[in-house]
């Protein structure tokens, strides 16, 4: 992008400004796998800084933590390989008046999940039967109250 604004007749101080602005290299970091130099990542010098907290967040401490991000998303994988229908379900979306959810239901001729994700920094409630729907089983979620989402929160729920 740098190159192309120079190109493109920029100067030098607004061509940065281009990459500043648009290049996506402003949320990559070098991989924190570990707590070592580099973060584990390389025993050269990376070419993008490191975040400063890779002593603490990295690869190898959330392998043993049930509550990282890395556990999260290895759950996710595991819900994703045992619920068919979030991988080739039909799409339906649920609460489409809401601001606060994001919801959708996800169906095969196995079985029907509701996900929803609430974005707010607020709890939020919910009610399935005002979309006709009825709980059979939360599968994923971090707080597990049926009818409630913490803050940020999602769940998947079975529902018929």
């Amino acid at each position: 992008q740098y190159d192309m604004a120079l190109e493109n007749g920029f100067a030098k101080e607004d061509a940065m400004e281009c990459v500043y602005r648009f290049s996506r290299d402003n949320a990559r970091t070098p991989m924190q796998w570990d707590s070592s130099d580099n973060g584990g990542f390389t025993t050269g010098k990376p070419w993008l800084p490191l975040n400063d907290n890779y002593m603490q967040i990295n690869a190898s401490n959330e392998m043993n933590d049930g509550d990282s991000v890395l556990s999260w998303y290895k759950e996710l994988v595991a819900v994703r390989r045992a619920h068919s229908a979030l991988v080739d379900g039909s799409y339906r979306e649920v609460f489409a008046d809401r601001e606060d959810i994001f919801a959708y239901v996800r169906e095969n001729d196995e079985e029907s999940l509701l996900v929803l994700v609430n974005f707010t920094d607020k709890t939020v409630s919910y009610d399935l039967n005002s979309e006709g729907l009825t709980e059979h089983e939360i599968i994923l979620g971090k707080d597990i109250r049926s009818g409630f989402l913490s803050p940020y929160e999602a769940q998947i729920i079975k529902v018929g």
